[in-house]
Protein backbone atom coordinates (compact mmCIF):
# COMPACT_ATOMS: atom_id res chain seq x y z
CA UNK A 1 0.00 0.00 0.00
CA UNK A 2 1.15 3.10 -1.20
CA UNK A 3 1.92 6.22 1.44
CA UNK A 4 -0.26 9.31 0.33
CA UNK A 5 1.36 12.39 -0.26
CA UNK A 6 1.62 14.01 3.00
CA UNK A 7 -0.35 17.70 1.34
CA UNK A 8 -3.99 14.33 1.36
CA UNK A 9 -3.45 13.41 4.59
CA UNK A 10 -2.86 16.83 6.16
CA UNK A 11 -6.59 17.85 3.53
CA UNK A 12 -7.77 14.90 4.74
CA UNK A 13 -7.00 15.92 8.63
CA UNK A 14 -8.12 19.65 8.12
CA UNK A 15 -11.69 18.21 6.85
CA UNK A 16 -12.35 16.17 10.07
CA UNK A 17 -11.54 18.93 11.70
CA UNK A 18 -14.05 20.95 9.98
CA UNK A 19 -16.52 18.53 10.55
CA UNK A 20 -16.20 18.13 14.32
CA UNK A 21 -16.28 22.25 14.55
CA UNK A 22 -19.49 22.13 12.79
CA UNK A 23 -20.87 20.25 14.62
CA UNK A 24 -20.14 21.40 18.03
CA UNK A 25 -20.85 24.62 16.44
CA UNK A 26 -24.41 22.81 15.79
CA UNK A 27 -24.61 21.10 18.90
CA UNK A 28 -23.88 24.65 20.59
CA UNK A 29 -26.67 26.17 18.62
CA UNK A 30 -29.02 23.63 19.70
CA UNK A 31 -28.37 23.68 23.35
CA UNK A 32 -28.49 27.60 23.42
CA UNK A 33 -31.86 27.52 21.50
CA UNK A 34 -33.08 24.54 23.51
CA UNK A 35 -32.25 26.78 26.43
CA UNK A 36 -33.72 30.40 25.03
CA UNK A 37 -37.10 28.34 24.73
CA UNK A 38 -37.33 26.09 27.93
CA UNK A 39 -36.86 29.29 29.52
CA UNK A 40 -38.95 31.16 27.84
CA UNK A 41 -41.93 28.64 28.06
CA UNK A 42 -40.73 27.88 31.77
CA UNK A 43 -40.84 31.92 33.18
CA UNK A 44 -44.47 32.35 32.07
CA UNK A 45 -45.24 29.32 34.15
CA UNK A 46 -43.42 30.65 37.04
CA UNK A 47 -45.29 33.77 36.86
CA UNK A 48 -48.74 32.08 36.70
CA UNK A 49 -47.75 29.96 39.32
CA UNK A 50 -46.59 32.81 41.86
CA UNK A 51 -49.88 34.31 40.88
CA UNK A 52 -51.76 31.26 42.17
CA UNK A 53 -50.16 30.40 44.88
CA UNK A 54 -48.88 34.15 46.01
CA UNK A 55 -50.50 37.11 44.85
CA UNK A 56 -53.77 35.78 44.44
CA UNK A 57 -53.68 32.79 46.97
CA UNK A 58 -56.95 33.87 49.55
CA UNK A 59 -58.91 34.17 45.89
CA UNK A 60 -58.16 30.69 44.91
CA UNK A 61 -58.40 29.55 48.51
CA UNK A 62 -61.90 30.43 49.22
CA UNK A 63 -62.21 29.31 45.79
CA UNK A 64 -61.63 25.94 46.51
CA UNK A 65 -62.93 26.10 50.22
CA UNK A 66 -66.73 27.14 48.25
CA UNK A 67 -66.06 24.18 46.12
CA UNK A 68 -65.57 21.57 48.19
CA UNK A 69 -67.32 22.42 51.91
CA UNK A 70 -70.83 22.79 52.66
CA UNK A 71 -71.68 25.80 54.56
CA UNK A 72 -75.68 25.36 55.87
CA UNK A 73 -77.10 27.78 58.36
CA UNK A 74 -79.30 26.84 61.09
CA UNK A 75 -81.78 29.16 62.35
CA UNK A 76 -82.29 29.98 66.20
CA UNK A 77 -85.73 29.91 67.60
CA UNK A 78 -87.28 32.75 67.98
CA UNK A 79 -88.16 33.94 71.84
CA UNK A 80 -91.76 33.67 72.39
CA UNK A 81 -93.64 36.53 74.24
CA UNK A 82 -96.14 36.02 76.94
CA UNK A 83 -98.47 37.63 78.90
CA UNK A 84 -98.21 37.92 83.01
CA UNK A 85 -99.96 34.53 83.36
CA UNK A 86 -98.00 32.89 80.91
CA UNK A 87 -100.25 32.89 77.85
CA UNK A 88 -98.26 32.59 74.43
CA UNK A 89 -99.11 36.21 72.59
CA UNK A 90 -96.35 35.75 70.23
CA UNK A 91 -94.53 32.54 69.24
CA UNK A 92 -92.21 30.55 65.80
CA UNK A 93 -92.82 27.66 64.17
CA UNK A 94 -91.23 25.78 62.16
CA UNK A 95 -91.95 26.24 58.16
CA UNK A 96 -90.14 25.27 54.82
CA UNK A 97 -88.80 27.32 51.96
CA UNK A 98 -88.77 25.51 48.47
CA UNK A 99 -85.46 25.96 47.00
CA UNK A 100 -84.82 25.04 43.24
CA UNK A 101 -80.97 24.91 41.44
CA UNK A 102 -81.96 25.14 37.72
CA UNK A 103 -78.22 24.49 36.98
CA UNK A 104 -77.99 20.52 38.59
CA UNK A 105 -81.76 20.60 37.02
CA UNK A 106 -79.77 20.15 33.79
CA UNK A 107 -76.70 18.78 34.68
CA UNK A 108 -79.39 15.94 35.89
CA UNK A 109 -79.85 14.77 32.74
CA UNK A 110 -76.99 13.03 31.27
CA UNK A 111 -75.44 14.36 27.79
CA UNK A 112 -73.70 11.06 27.15
CA UNK A 113 -77.62 9.65 26.91
CA UNK A 114 -77.76 11.91 23.59
CA UNK A 115 -73.98 11.16 22.37
CA UNK A 116 -73.60 8.58 19.59
CA UNK A 117 -71.15 5.74 19.19
CA UNK A 118 -68.47 8.66 17.29
CA UNK A 119 -68.81 11.10 19.45
CA UNK A 120 -71.61 13.49 18.00
CA UNK A 121 -73.99 15.16 20.79
CA UNK A 122 -77.65 15.94 19.91
CA UNK A 123 -77.86 19.05 21.62
CA UNK A 124 -81.66 19.02 20.18
CA UNK A 125 -82.62 16.33 22.11
CA UNK A 126 -80.61 17.09 24.91
CA UNK A 127 -82.02 20.15 25.15
CA UNK A 128 -85.48 18.80 25.17
CA UNK A 129 -85.11 16.20 27.50
CA UNK A 130 -84.30 19.52 29.81
CA UNK A 131 -87.21 21.14 28.97
CA UNK A 132 -89.59 17.67 29.55
CA UNK A 133 -88.19 17.30 33.03
CA UNK A 134 -89.06 21.27 33.65
CA UNK A 135 -92.37 20.85 32.45
CA UNK A 136 -92.57 17.89 35.46
CA UNK A 137 -92.06 19.74 37.99
CA UNK A 138 -93.86 22.69 36.80
CA UNK A 139 -96.66 20.11 36.73
CA UNK A 140 -96.45 18.96 39.61
CA UNK A 141 -96.03 21.60 42.05
CA UNK A 142 -98.96 23.46 40.34
CA UNK A 143 -101.11 20.02 41.29
CA UNK A 144 -99.92 20.73 44.95
CA UNK A 145 -100.41 24.57 44.76
CA UNK A 146 -102.50 25.81 41.88
CA UNK A 147 -102.24 29.42 42.94
CA UNK A 148 -97.99 29.39 41.57
CA UNK A 149 -97.61 31.36 38.31
CA UNK A 150 -96.53 29.22 35.65
CA UNK A 151 -94.87 32.29 33.78
CA UNK A 152 -93.11 33.08 36.97
CA UNK A 153 -92.09 29.29 37.25
CA UNK A 154 -90.85 28.91 33.76
CA UNK A 155 -89.16 31.74 33.90
CA UNK A 156 -86.97 30.41 37.37
CA UNK A 157 -86.33 27.43 35.64
CA UNK A 158 -84.81 28.59 32.88
CA UNK A 159 -82.13 30.50 34.29
CA UNK A 160 -79.19 28.24 33.44
CA UNK A 161 -76.39 29.40 35.87
CA UNK A 162 -78.48 29.57 38.94
CA UNK A 163 -78.11 27.20 41.65
CA UNK A 164 -80.58 28.83 44.04
CA UNK A 165 -83.85 30.08 43.70
CA UNK A 166 -86.62 30.35 45.99
CA UNK A 167 -89.99 29.06 44.36
CA UNK A 168 -92.36 29.04 47.97
CA UNK A 169 -91.91 30.20 51.17
CA UNK A 170 -93.19 29.42 54.65
CA UNK A 171 -94.52 26.44 53.79
CA UNK A 172 -96.94 24.50 56.53
CA UNK A 173 -96.25 20.83 57.04
CA UNK A 174 -98.92 19.69 55.43
CA UNK A 175 -97.69 21.36 52.15
CA UNK A 176 -94.36 20.82 52.92
CA UNK A 177 -95.26 16.80 53.42
CA UNK A 178 -97.06 17.11 49.94
CA UNK A 179 -93.78 18.63 48.30
CA UNK A 180 -91.55 16.22 49.79
CA UNK A 181 -93.76 13.28 48.80
CA UNK A 182 -93.34 14.45 45.32
CA UNK A 183 -89.37 15.28 45.49
CA UNK A 184 -89.00 11.68 46.77
CA UNK A 185 -91.11 9.67 44.40
CA UNK A 186 -89.84 12.05 41.17
CA UNK A 187 -86.04 11.58 42.99
CA UNK A 188 -85.80 15.94 42.20
CA UNK A 189 -83.39 16.26 45.57
CA UNK A 190 -80.39 16.78 43.59
CA UNK A 191 -82.05 19.77 42.64
CA UNK A 192 -85.26 20.82 44.43
CA UNK A 193 -85.68 20.48 47.89
CA UNK A 194 -87.20 22.28 51.30
CA UNK A 195 -85.31 23.93 53.83
CA UNK A 196 -86.12 24.53 57.31
CA UNK A 197 -87.03 28.44 58.68
CA UNK A 198 -89.61 30.07 61.07
CA UNK A 199 -92.69 31.85 61.01
CA UNK A 200 -93.77 33.92 63.73
CA UNK A 201 -97.25 33.75 64.89
CA UNK A 202 -99.74 36.03 67.13
CA UNK A 203 -102.32 33.53 68.40
CA UNK A 204 -104.95 36.01 69.79
CA UNK A 205 -104.97 37.83 66.16
CA UNK A 206 -105.22 41.57 66.82
CA UNK A 207 -104.47 41.72 70.69
CA UNK A 208 -102.03 44.28 71.58
CA UNK A 209 -101.25 44.21 68.42
CA UNK A 210 -99.32 47.71 68.51
CA UNK A 211 -97.68 46.60 71.40
CA UNK A 212 -96.12 42.87 70.17
CA UNK A 213 -95.65 44.62 66.79
CA UNK A 214 -94.67 42.61 64.54
CA UNK A 215 -91.66 40.71 62.53
CA UNK A 216 -91.16 40.65 58.41
CA UNK A 217 -87.88 39.07 56.70
CA UNK A 218 -85.39 41.25 58.59
CA UNK A 219 -86.90 40.54 61.73
CA UNK A 220 -88.64 42.58 64.15
CA UNK A 221 -89.74 45.68 62.60
CA UNK A 222 -92.36 47.31 65.39
CA UNK A 223 -93.25 47.08 68.77
CA UNK A 224 -91.40 44.74 71.42
CA UNK A 225 -90.75 42.73 68.18
CA UNK A 226 -88.17 45.48 67.36
CA UNK A 227 -87.37 47.40 70.48
CA UNK A 228 -86.30 43.82 71.78
CA UNK A 229 -84.91 42.08 68.29
CA UNK A 230 -81.51 41.15 70.03
CA UNK A 231 -82.85 39.33 72.90
CA UNK A 232 -85.85 37.59 71.33
CA UNK A 233 -83.83 36.64 67.83
CA UNK A 234 -81.00 34.33 69.17
CA UNK A 235 -77.57 33.40 67.33
CA UNK A 236 -78.16 31.28 64.15
CA UNK A 237 -75.55 28.18 63.86
CA UNK A 238 -73.60 26.06 61.07
CA UNK A 239 -73.26 22.85 59.95
CA UNK A 240 -69.84 22.99 58.02
CA UNK A 241 -69.30 19.74 56.07
CA UNK A 242 -67.77 18.31 53.10
CA UNK A 243 -69.63 17.79 49.80
CA UNK A 244 -69.17 15.79 46.45
CA UNK A 245 -69.21 17.16 42.70
CA UNK A 246 -73.12 15.81 43.21
CA UNK A 247 -73.55 18.50 46.06
CA UNK A 248 -74.12 15.36 48.27
CA UNK A 249 -73.03 15.80 52.04
CA UNK A 250 -69.97 14.33 53.12
CA UNK A 251 -69.67 13.32 56.89
CA UNK A 252 -66.10 13.28 57.98
CA UNK A 253 -63.84 14.21 60.56
CA UNK A 254 -63.78 18.17 59.32
CA UNK A 255 -67.29 18.23 59.98
CA UNK A 256 -67.77 21.26 62.40
CA UNK A 257 -71.08 21.78 63.64
CA UNK A 258 -71.83 25.08 65.69
CA UNK A 259 -75.27 24.73 67.47
CA UNK A 260 -77.87 27.80 67.28
CA UNK A 261 -78.78 29.73 70.54
CA UNK A 262 -81.92 30.36 70.70
CA UNK A 263 -83.65 33.82 71.48
CA UNK A 264 -84.97 34.49 75.26
CA UNK A 265 -88.43 34.76 76.18
CA UNK A 266 -89.78 37.67 76.60
CA UNK A 267 -92.63 37.89 79.41
CA UNK A 268 -95.03 41.31 80.14
CA UNK A 269 -96.68 42.65 82.52
CA UNK A 270 -99.66 42.70 80.33
CA UNK A 271 -103.18 40.24 81.35
CA UNK A 272 -104.35 39.49 77.96
CA UNK A 273 -108.06 39.34 79.60
CA UNK A 274 -107.18 42.89 80.75
CA UNK A 275 -105.94 43.66 77.30
CA UNK A 276 -109.17 42.36 75.87
CA UNK A 277 -111.76 44.20 77.97
CA UNK A 278 -109.58 47.66 78.14
CA UNK A 279 -110.03 46.80 73.89
CA UNK A 280 -113.41 46.38 73.85
CA UNK A 281 -113.80 49.57 75.60
CA UNK A 282 -111.99 51.97 72.97
CA UNK A 283 -113.79 50.31 70.29
CA UNK A 284 -116.96 51.46 71.94
CA UNK A 285 -115.79 54.45 73.42
CA UNK A 286 -114.96 55.62 69.44
CA UNK A 287 -118.10 54.73 68.31
CA UNK A 288 -120.28 56.14 70.78
CA UNK A 289 -118.29 59.65 70.42
CA UNK A 290 -117.73 59.31 66.90
CA UNK A 291 -114.13 59.71 67.08
CA UNK A 292 -111.96 59.75 63.87
CA UNK A 293 -108.28 59.68 64.70
CA UNK A 294 -108.71 56.50 67.00
CA UNK A 295 -107.54 56.72 71.03
CA UNK A 296 -105.51 55.35 73.59
CA UNK A 297 -106.62 53.20 76.93
CA UNK A 298 -103.70 52.19 79.02
CA UNK A 299 -104.43 49.81 82.53
CA UNK A 300 -102.03 50.19 85.09
CA UNK A 301 -101.48 49.21 88.58
CA UNK A 302 -101.87 51.57 90.96
CA UNK A 303 -99.25 50.40 93.88
CA UNK A 304 -96.63 49.44 91.21
CA UNK A 305 -97.42 51.43 87.72
CA UNK A 306 -96.55 48.14 86.20
CA UNK A 307 -98.42 48.51 82.52
CA UNK A 308 -101.77 45.60 82.70
CA UNK A 309 -102.92 46.53 79.15
CA UNK A 310 -102.26 49.00 76.49
CA UNK A 311 -104.87 49.68 73.92
CA UNK A 312 -104.91 51.43 70.92
CA UNK A 313 -106.78 52.06 67.75
CA UNK A 314 -107.15 51.84 64.78
CA UNK A 315 -105.46 48.15 65.23
CA UNK A 316 -104.30 45.71 63.03
CA UNK A 317 -103.65 41.61 62.88
CA UNK A 318 -99.58 40.91 63.00
CA UNK A 319 -99.97 37.60 61.28
CA UNK A 320 -101.08 39.86 58.29
CA UNK A 321 -99.41 43.36 58.86
CA UNK A 322 -100.38 44.53 55.59
CA UNK A 323 -103.88 44.74 55.45
CA UNK A 324 -105.07 48.05 55.93
CA UNK A 325 -108.16 46.55 58.65
CA UNK A 326 -109.87 50.04 59.64
CA UNK A 327 -112.27 51.10 57.21
CA UNK A 328 -111.64 55.04 58.18
CA UNK A 329 -107.89 54.12 56.73
CA UNK A 330 -108.79 52.52 53.79
CA UNK A 331 -111.05 55.99 53.14
CA UNK A 332 -108.13 58.08 53.83
CA UNK A 333 -105.44 55.89 51.70
CA UNK A 334 -108.52 56.34 48.54
CA UNK A 335 -108.84 59.49 48.78
CA UNK A 336 -104.85 60.65 49.15
CA UNK A 337 -103.84 58.37 45.70
CA UNK A 338 -104.88 61.18 43.70
CA UNK A 339 -103.08 63.62 45.05
CA UNK A 340 -99.74 61.75 45.14
CA UNK A 341 -100.85 60.58 41.25
CA UNK A 342 -99.98 64.12 40.76
CA UNK A 343 -97.21 65.16 42.46
CA UNK A 344 -95.40 61.57 41.05
CA UNK A 345 -96.90 62.87 37.39
CA UNK A 346 -95.23 66.53 37.99
CA UNK A 347 -92.04 64.59 38.58
CA UNK A 348 -92.23 62.32 36.03
CA UNK A 349 -92.67 64.86 33.50
CA UNK A 350 -89.35 66.65 34.49
CA UNK A 351 -87.19 62.85 33.50
CA UNK A 352 -86.20 62.57 29.36
CA UNK A 353 -88.51 60.06 28.11
CA UNK A 354 -86.87 57.15 27.85
CA UNK A 355 -87.31 57.27 31.86
CA UNK A 356 -90.64 58.32 31.82
CA UNK A 357 -93.05 55.72 33.50
CA UNK A 358 -96.50 54.95 32.00
CA UNK A 359 -99.48 56.59 33.76
CA UNK A 360 -100.27 53.07 35.13
CA UNK A 361 -97.56 52.40 36.63
CA UNK A 362 -98.27 56.22 38.15
CA UNK A 363 -100.66 54.49 39.18
CA UNK A 364 -99.79 51.68 41.35
CA UNK A 365 -97.23 53.69 42.97
CA UNK A 366 -99.85 56.10 43.97
CA UNK A 367 -101.83 53.50 45.93
CA UNK A 368 -98.43 51.92 47.24
CA UNK A 369 -97.40 55.39 48.74
CA UNK A 370 -100.86 55.85 50.13
CA UNK A 371 -101.47 52.35 51.42
CA UNK A 372 -97.69 52.58 52.70
CA UNK A 373 -98.58 56.32 54.53
CA UNK A 374 -101.83 54.35 56.50
CA UNK A 375 -99.79 51.37 57.22
CA UNK A 376 -97.76 53.57 59.49
CA UNK A 377 -100.37 54.82 61.14
CA UNK A 378 -102.24 51.83 61.93
CA UNK A 379 -99.05 50.02 63.38
CA UNK A 380 -98.22 52.96 65.63
CA UNK A 381 -99.17 52.39 69.51
CA UNK A 382 -100.80 55.49 70.50
CA UNK A 383 -99.45 54.78 73.95
CA UNK A 384 -96.11 55.68 73.25
CA UNK A 385 -96.36 58.62 70.60
CA UNK A 386 -99.64 60.05 71.61
CA UNK A 387 -102.73 60.84 68.89
CA UNK A 388 -101.03 62.22 65.34
CA UNK A 389 -97.46 61.76 67.01
CA UNK A 390 -94.59 60.10 65.30
CA UNK A 391 -91.88 58.31 67.66
CA UNK A 392 -89.00 60.26 68.60
CA UNK A 393 -90.40 63.56 69.07
CA UNK A 394 -88.21 65.11 72.04
CA UNK A 395 -85.87 64.07 74.84
CA UNK A 396 -89.32 64.00 77.18
CA UNK A 397 -91.45 61.74 74.43
CA UNK A 398 -88.20 59.39 74.81
CA UNK A 399 -87.92 59.25 78.33
CA UNK A 400 -91.46 58.41 78.27
CA UNK A 401 -91.13 55.42 75.95
CA UNK A 402 -88.33 53.63 77.83
CA UNK A 403 -90.22 54.18 81.37
CA UNK A 404 -93.15 52.69 79.53
CA UNK A 405 -91.41 49.59 78.11
CA UNK A 406 -90.20 48.93 81.90
CA UNK A 407 -93.38 49.09 83.12
CA UNK A 408 -94.17 46.39 80.32
CA UNK A 409 -91.50 43.58 81.22
CA UNK A 410 -92.05 41.82 84.32
CA UNK A 411 -89.06 39.66 84.31
CA UNK A 412 -87.27 40.92 81.29
CA UNK A 413 -85.98 37.77 79.85
CA UNK A 414 -86.47 33.76 81.02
Amino acid sequence: MQNRPHWEREDRDSRIDRNRQSKRLVFRRSLFLMLVCGVGLFIPLVIQLWTISIRDHDFYQQRATDQQLMDVSVSAHRGDILDANGDVLAMSATVYNLILAPKDLMNSVDRSDYTDEEGDEDEEAWSAAVQELRDEIIDGLMAIRPDLDRADLERRMAKENSQYEVLLTELEEEEAQAIRTFIEENDTGYYLYLTPSTKRYYPFGDLASQVLGFVNSEGGAYGLEAKYEEILKGIPGRVVTGRTAQNDELYNSYSNYVDAVNGYDLTLTIDSTIQSYAEQILEKGIAAYDVQNGGVCIVANPKTMEILAMASSPEFDPNNYSAIMDSLLQEEATSNVQGIYEQLKAENDQKPAEEQLTDAELQQQAQSQANAAVRETQWRNKGLTGAGRRPGGGCGERERHLQLHRRLLSAGRD
